[in-house]
């Protein structure tokens, strides 16, 4: 097997937001033969149609070390057109590095717009794939807006802040590999901070009053379904 089709796609809910992305591979006679996904808990679409490509060139080069060539088709104009015309590579950096790096494993690797969630089959399998991927995600961090430790779970700039009730406009993960350990901070828009310590049943919420404790009762519900095993 000297040739492949791969078809890329990323998704994203919000922009920056829960984002997937998805590679699969074809034969040449239009069989899947692999397909590849991964999720974040906030990035963007652009960074998800990128890395979709990389990893799935990266992932295929691992699985069928004796491709030679492989023609990648992306719905994303950005993503194409930034390859094959030399667009401006002003964001994201970090990624076009890892594409350039993956493209480098192949003999030949060319890439094809076609057109998005219409009637391609293949495109409309990535898609879902990826949105899929997204919706499933919930622990992996893109460095970007999160460090590599995942201790920052969520990051919101909130541009209205209201002077007669406070929302949170930062959240903190402490202690991410101690489970036993585990607490997070709620940065509020009056300036105050909320910790929350996760219980066996529970949760408690200190160094804060009572209306502060009250607007951040979601996220500390959110913070115990994680420590038992759910969602963030």
């Amino acid at each position: 097997m000297k040739s492949l089709l791969l078809y890329t796609d990323g998704a994203c809910s919000g922009n920056p937001g829960r984002g997937g992305w998805a590679a699969v591979a074809f034969n040449s006679e239009g069989i899947k033969i692999a397909e590849y996904t991964g999720g974040f808990r906030k990035t963007t679409n652009n960074r998800m149609e990128i890395l979709a490509v990389a990893e799935g060139l990266r992932l295929l080069r691992g699985q069928f070390p004796d491709v030679k060539d492989v023609t990648v088709c992306s719905d994303s104009a950005y993503v194409v057109n930034t390859v094959n015309h030399g667009w401006s590579r002003n964001s994201n950096n970090d990624l076009w590095n890892k594409l350039d790096e993956a493209v480098a494993l192949f003999d030949e690797v060319n890439l094809v717009k076609v057109k998005g969630h219409g009637t391609d089959r293949k495109n409309c399998i990535a898609d879902r794939l990826a949105v899929l991927a997204s919706q499933q995600c919930s622990t992996a961090a893109d460095t970007v807006y999160e460090n590599e430790n995942g201790d920052v779970f969520y990051q919101q700039v909130n541009e209205t802040i209201s002077a007669k009730k406070p929302v949170p406009v930062n959240i903190q993960l402490f202690n991410h590999n101690c489970p036993e350990k585990r607490f997070i901070k709620v940065t509020l828009s009056n300036g105050s901070t909320v910790s929350i310590t996760g219980l066996y049943e529970g949760y408690e919420q200190y160094d804060c009053t009572r209306e502060e404790a009250a607007v951040t009762v979601d996220i500390a519900d959110r913070f115990c379904d994680w420590l038992n095993g759910g969602n963030l």
